[in-house]
């Protein structure tokens, strides 16, 4: 993603604002995702709870630019997610670190929340990082059909959910590079699976048969996707066990009588 708009803007308040001695970024502190979320378009935020670094393989979808995506327990759903743009500026993270301190700019890009750290007002910093008994455990893909996904879209975005369908076009290998991919899930639900070429992805074969795929919920432009970030987010789908219902012994007695 290149923000150069936000980019142009942003340097214009550099040059601007860094003329004045002394000045530091100012940020509201928010409890957590959903605080942080309800915020308005431009503010900068600093996420005082813990949330859980879900990176994207390699930690970032994109080389250049590279992002990630964090979650934690606020939200109806019991989960709640949101990106995190230009993550390099967050120093000491590696997939899965449990962190609080996460501070940025929240803005609407191309129909997606995000924390963006381009502003070039934003220095690299480093949040705190916890370990041992006050970590947060890694969290479970939310499973969803396609309708519940692409109808309350806004519920799920930035979380890891899971979804069961077919690709479009199987066949082959996921090329190198940012790709999109035509996935249908199992209740007819048209969807994007966006493959980074810094995922665990390229090269793989583009399965046939119905999976079961595994990634954080997105969207750019108005187009609903899923981003997969290891080999491993990609199942063949087997249909559940059922679970045997209670069995009713019935006892039979009989009595003679003379």
């Amino acid at each position: 993603m290149k923000h150069y708009w936000i980019f142009g803007m942003a340097l214009v308040a550099s040059i601007l604002l860094l003329a004045v001695p002394g000045f530091t970024q100012t940020y509201t502190d928010v409890a957590n995702i959903t605080a942080a979320r309800a915020e308005s378009d431009g503010t900068y935020v600093n996420i005082t709870g813990k949330v859980k670094v879900l990176g994207h393989g390699k930690l970032q979808f994109n080389p250049i630019y590279p992002d990630f995506a964090v979650q934690d327990t606020s939200g109806t759903d019991g989960q709640t997610g949101i990106f995190v743009y230009y993550g390099s500026k967050v120093e000491g993270i590696s997939e899965g670190s449990t962190i609080s301190g996460l501070k940025g700019q929240l803005i609407n890009y191309n129909d997606m929340w995000e924390i963006s750290l381009q502003n070039s007002l934003i220095t690299a910093y480093t949040p705190t990082i916890y370990t041992g008994g006050d970590v947060l455990p890694d969290p479970a893909p939310l499973v969803l059909t396609g309708t519940e996904y692409t109808t309350n879209y806004a519920n799920y975005e930035g979380e890891l959910i899971q979804l069961a369908g077919t690709f479009d076009s199987p066949g082959g290998t996921f090329p190198s590079g940012n790709t999109n991919h035509d996935f249908t899930t199992s209740d007819a639900q048209a969807i994007v699976v966006r493959v980074f070429g810094a995922s665990d992805l390229p090269g793989d074969p583009i399965p046939s048969g119905t999976q079961t795929i595994i990634g954080n919920a997105a969207i750019y432009q108005a187009n609903i996707q899923i981003w997969p970030r290891f080999d491993t987010d990609l199942q063949v789908w087997t249909a559940p066990t059922p679970t045997p219902g209670p069995t009713t012994a019935v006892s039979v007695h009989w009595e003679l009588y003379q």
